[in-house]
């Protein structure tokens, strides 16, 4: 180990679960880390994606407070590429790794979707955690006695689902386009939601948000499906039954159709590739990108996926950056 190693500093941007775990192997191998986040509170996903009743935020914050008694240096509300250069944190760190997470949500391209009253997911989840933490939030997120209706068939359309049903809302339905076999979200979540209350509609397609004259949502259009034949990945096709559009009311509607990748505009401007869906481009057995000395891992590179596979790539992004500096 270099005799120096209380002079090697790694930089960190993103404190999710990816960023939380590189961090704790980097201070164990007793490199000084500096975490920037761009949100008032650590914890990314963890923190503002996850329910309270899934994941209690008193652990999150405690992992927090054990890793800046070990040395973790915290920056919060400062977003890199805009408050503070790319340039000016990394020359003062000798490595950096990225975990900026996936949290652009997906579109789903109907017509009505700009409405006013048609909210992202992450947007939902994030306003009713911060009211959870009795922070200022934005209260058009407040859909007591509201008529709920969300698009999709996720662990996040399940959460949004879930909280709606806690919030007060006078119904809660999720629209999906195959069945209940199908849906990617875990049969838990599902099996969860069924006990609070919410109601599913399968093997409806959302064809379009129907407005009113003030561009109000008032309802979802969707028509009937049915699954044929498999395709080459052995999943069933789906089939829309002619004629028999149906329209579900509502008072808000929801959009949990998956996301992509955040790209910051630093990443391009530093040599720091991506793919054609935005993933940060790595070596997948080192972690590092195409910029040395700059690693990346969690969701920015795999797409939306799992916190403990995240956690993991920061495990394995930390080692190999320690192999680096610590030679």
């Amino acid at each position: 180990m270099s005799e120096n190693v209380e002079k090697i500093e790694c930089l960190i941007i993103g404190s999710g679960p990816a960023g939380l775990s590189a961090a704790t192997y980097l201070l164990r191998s007793g490199i000084s880390v500096t975490m920037y986040e761009s949100a008032d509170r650590a914890g990314g996903l963890l923190t503002y994606g996850i329910p309270n009743f899934k994941l209690d935020k008193k652990i999150v914050e405690r992992r927090v407070s054990l890793l800046e008694e070990a040395g973790l240096k915290l920056v919060l509300n400062t977003k890199v590429g805009e408050d503070v250069t790319f340039e000016e944190v990394a020359d003062s760190h000798d490595a950096m790794f990225i975990g900026v997470g996936a949290t652009k949500s997906k579109n789903a391209g109907l017509a009505g979707e700009q409405a006013k009253n048609v909210y992202a997911a992450m947007d939902y989840l994030t306003a009713i955690q911060k009211k959870n933490f009795k922070s200022a939030y934005d209260k058009k997120f407040d859909f007591k006695d509201l008529n709920v209706v969300v698009i999709g068939g996720c662990d996040t359309a399940m959460d949004c689902l879930r909280t709606a049903k806690r919030e007060g809302a006078k119904s809660v339905t999720c629209l999906y386009r195959r069945d209940a076999h199908n849906m990617p979200g875990s049969r838990k979540e599902y099996k969860n939601a069924m006990e609070e209350g919410v109601d599913f509609t399968f093997l409806a397609s959302p064809k379009e948000i129907v407005l009113d004259e003030s561009g109000k949502a008032i309802s979802v259009e969707a028509i009937k499906t049915n699954l044929g034949s498999k395709d080459s990945d052995g999943r069933q096709r789906m089939e829309e039954v002619k004629g028999s559009e149906f329209r579900v009311n509502a008072d808000v509607v929801i959009m949990s159709l998956g996301f992509d990748p955040v790209v910051p505009s630093f990443l391009h401007e530093n040599g720091i590739e991506t793919n054609s869906w935005g993933g940060i481009i790595i070596n997948e057995e080192t972690h590092e990108t195409t910029t040395a000395g700059v690693y990346a891992g969690g969701d920015c590179f795999r797409g939306a996926d799992l916190v403990v596979t995240a956690a993991l790539d920061g495990r394995e992004a930390a080692r190999n950056i320690s192999k680096s500096l610590l030679k």
